[in-house]
């Protein structure tokens, strides 16, 4: 896909610089990562927003694309962690916990308390269906595993989303 080439790409710019410049790299590839302070243009960001104020949530493809999804905190971690470890090294840094997004909006829908209305898209152009981490080498040059279960990282994100609502609330009633 191109998103895909893109990240090749920089993985290659990457190399160049530590080549010419003698800098050590570490290359992480992050699959799906989620969690507080998601960007509001990521999907599980706008799912959730979706389901606490009451929108439709925009669902791209049929909900069946499949995802290794990565909380945030074990994230970090895994970044230390590789930072520390050979460099000119690529790892994989991704959950080991793999969802369909239908899957994902009815745990959400759960969390929230609310039930999502869905209103279809067609797919997008170069998704992929299903993507995943093998984080083996990760694992076995760190000792790095994920460690936070989908159902748990999605709580904290609802949590933290619920709570950025609630500050902005007076701001909407005043403006």
């Amino acid at each position: 896909s191109p998103y895909g080439l893109t990240k090749l790409a920089g993985e290659h710019l990457c190399r160049v610089y530590s080549e010419t410049y003698g800098l050590p790299v570490v290359v992480l590839r992050y699959f799906s990562v989620y969690g507080p302070r998601q960007r509001p243009d990521m999907g599980y960001y706008q799912f959730v927003e979706a389901l606490l104020t009451g929108r439709p949530i925009r669902l791209t493809g049929d909900g069946l694309q499949v995802r290794g999804n990565t909380f945030v905190a074990d994230c970090v971690e895994a970044t230390v962690r590789a930072a520390e470890a050979l460099p000119g090294e690529t790892f994989n840094v991704g959950g080991g916990e793999l969802a369909t997004i239908r899957e994902v909006i009815r745990l959400l829908e759960r969390l929230t308390g609310q039930r999502a209305v869905i209103e279809h898209l067609p797919p997008r152009p170069g998704d992929q269906v299903a993507t995943g981490a093998d984080v083996s080498k990760l694992t076995r040059h760190t000792g790095w595993t994920p460690r936070t279960p989908l159902a748990e990282g999605l709580a904290q994100q609802v949590a933290w989303q619920r709570a950025l609502l609630e500050k902005a609330l007076p701001l909407r009633k005043a403006g």
